[in-house]
């Protein structure tokens, strides 16, 4: 199979600051790659771990979710 690079990333919600001890829905919706792509999170150097992941391969979109 040919890897094919996403059309477009696009993170989605509002831009603005976040804190410590609150928890964020982030969403970033992926178009157009194959195959699907592995989305991870980070801030910093540490990749942020506990999230929820949903797909929608019909529309051909990724997107992950932090919670």
């Amino acid at each position: 199979m040919e890897s094919v690079r996403p059309l477009s990333v696009r993170l989605q919600g509002k831009n603005r600051p976040l804190s410590a001890n609150h928890t964020y829905d982030l969403q970033c919706e992926v178009l157009g790659s194959r195959p699907a792509p592995t989305i991870t999170w980070w801030k910093g150097s540490t990749q942020m771990r506990g999230h929820h992941e949903t797909s929608d391969t019909y529309r051909d979109v990724e997107a992950k979710e932090q919670v």
